[in-house]
């Protein structure tokens, strides 16, 4: 059973005791605010560990590399490598040990991966010492458990630093193209929402003196292995904000009633976009052309 925490910031919380939402009450995380927008009450109630008991296990690894890269910036597992002979994974003895390393907690690498590794978390370290008033003496992998009005609420950062008023996130990537970064993961990963519902929690806990700001860390797996740093502009932290106060009433309001809501029974019309009228009327054009020549 999983042991319950009080309101506050918990260190050294393993990351499976989070997951499971040690809060005093079923709580709100990013990712069911996230299921809530995205798909329905019903999606959200079916993967929350505490409203579910045979919900699917969240995936909590990553790639090794991606791991790996993650342990070296924040501190975490320990990061080994195999024999410079295994040059694959796909011999026995390699096998046996990655294996090995895993039962141990440690993550394993081939030793061709060494220098990717350390390139990129030196890479990355140097991103972060750009910031304004950086310090180093953050905190990493912290648990916030608190309550908004009668919804209680956790999060996980990677990073908090006080001393710079500023919290990040890494996320480690093949490709830190700001422009398709945003475009492709931000909105369908709901990192909007974790931005501001992790200030808000920070805000809720340890009352800085001004809001803190929120910064992906976008760390490339792969050379050249460049870093850098996102954030929210003010409109779209605002946008956040409205999903995350939706979220919650809709969160509370299934709470209370013990109703979780699927998708509206009303029809659904397909709105025909101007560009798949275009797609298709060429395609008909062609077919005709070629019926004409024969």
């Amino acid at each position: 059973m999983t042991e319950h925490l009080k309101e506050g910031l918990h260190k050294d919380i393993p990351l499976e005791q989070y997951i499971s939402d040690p809060a005093p009450e079923p709580s709100l995380s990013k990712g069911t605010i996230k299921r809530i927008i995205q798909k329905t009450p019903a999606h959200a109630m079916y993967h929350h560990p505490r409203l579910n008991p045979n919900c699917p296990r969240e995936d909590s690894t990553r790639t090794d590399l991606g791991s790996a890269v993650h342990s070296q910036i924040l501190g975490g597992p320990e990061v080994i490598f195999a024999p410079e002979e295994f040059t694959d994974w796909k011999k026995k003895a390699a096998q046996i040990f990655r294996k090995e390393a895993r039962e141990e907690g440690k993550i394993a690498l081939l030793a061709k991966n060494q220098v990717e590794v350390a390139t990129a978390a030196v890479n990355a370290k140097k991103v972060l010492q750009t910031l304004p008033h950086w310090k180093d003496d953050y905190q990493t992998e912290g648990t916030m458990i608190w309550k908004d009005g009668a919804s209680w609420k956790r999060g996980r950062f990677d990073i908090w630093n006080p001393g710079s008023n500023c919290m990040i996130d890494v996320r480690t990537c093949t490709s830190a193209d700001p422009a398709q970064w945003i475009k492709t993961n931000m909105m369908n990963g709901g990192y909007d929402i974790q931005a501001e519902h992790y200030l808000d929690g920070i805000c809720a806990l340890e009352k800085p003196k001004r809001r803190p700001r929120f910064f992906f860390l976008l760390v490339e797996i792969e050379p050249p292995f460049c870093s850098l740093l996102v954030a929210l502009d003010p409109e779209y932290e605002d946008f956040a904000q409205r999903k995350i106060k939706h979220g919650t009433h809709v969160w509370q309001a299934c709470l209370e009633s013990g109703t979780w809501p699927g998708y509206s029974t009303r029809p659904h019309y397909a709105e025909l976009k101007p560009w798949v009228r275009e797609e298709a009327e060429v395609r008909m054009l062609y077919n005709e052309e070629a019926l004409n020549n024969e």
